[in-house]
């Protein structure tokens, strides 16, 4: 059955009988996913889903879990989606939905997905939704959550250095490149990196190396930041907004994205 945007299903094992609960506590919450929560609205929500169904949050075991931010951009949202082409060495394993272009990428325990949310929603702003869900529960225990009782400010905020070192290493080219006078050998290069299998068919060094020739050629020919660097800007205001406070004064981040292991 289906309450307040939320499925609940029943199982009988030999043993007990599990309710498991699906769907967004966002949506539960405030009706949709058009606004971000913050830490109080996530802890009455989960508060009030608990209460509803009759169960204590520490018997509430998460078995995975989707966070994300929704942020606003200068650029279309639909042609940067289209720019995303590769985190460490994952390519998109998805592009398309009946809702418009998206990307996915896919790891072991978790997957990145970004897309045009403002057009899912028939809404005329640029919203851009970068989502990163956990599949696992193993991979939900690393950052210290077992219930829903323990979904705290310090284990959230491990979980949020996480998705923000994860999309730090995404690689984006900037639209904006193809029309800022490039060279006909530079503007090959760009459109050769900008499509994914050829960041899958290529080792680190080279990776590296064209990791380096695009960063050159974003400082050299883009007089403002990137709009890596301006989704950047925006998910860290959204996650200082989530706590309430500035968690960069205890949040770091790694410099060198490859050395970050997923």
């Amino acid at each position: 059955m289906r309450y307040k945007n939320m499925l609940f299903k029943l199982y009988e094992t030999e043993k007990s009988t599990i309710l498991q609960v699906s769907g967004s506590i966002n949506s539960y919450y405030n009706g949709n996913n058009s606004k971000n929560l913050n830490y109080s609205d996530l802890k009455a929500a989960i508060a009030s889903l608990c209460e509803e169904i009759g169960i204590e949050p520490q018997n509430a075991k998460p078995i995975n879990f989707e966070l994300g931010c929704v942020i606003i951009t200068t650029l279309d949202p639909s042609k940067i989606v289209k720019q995303m082409v590769s985190i460490k060495h994952a390519i998109p394993s998805k592009t398309n939905s009946n809702r418009g272009t998206l990307r996915e990428f896919e790891f072991d325990e978790f997957y990145l997905k970004a897309y045009d949310r403002g057009k899912w929603l028939d809404l005329q702003e640029q919203l851009l939704a970068l989502e990163l869900k956990f599949t696992t529960y193993r991979s939900i225990a690393k950052h210290g959550i077992f219930t829903l009782a323990d979904f705290n400010k310090k284990n959230l905020r491990s979980m949020a250095k996480f998705f923000l070192q994860t999309y730090k290493q995404l690689i984006i080219v900037d639209p904006r490149l193809y029309n800022s006078g490039l060279s006909k050998c530079r503007s090959s290069f760009v459109y050769q990196i900008s499509c994914p299998e050829q960041w899958e068919e290529i080792n680190k060094d080279k990776r590296n190396n064209w990791k380096s020739k695009y960063k050159q050629l974003l400082a050299e020919y883009l007089p403002f930041p990137s709009i890596h660097e301006e989704i950047m800007h925006s998910l860290k205001l959204e996650v200082s907004r989530f706590f309430g406070d500035n968690i960069f004064d205890d949040l770091t981040f790694n410099e060198k994205p490859d050395q970050l292991a997923l």
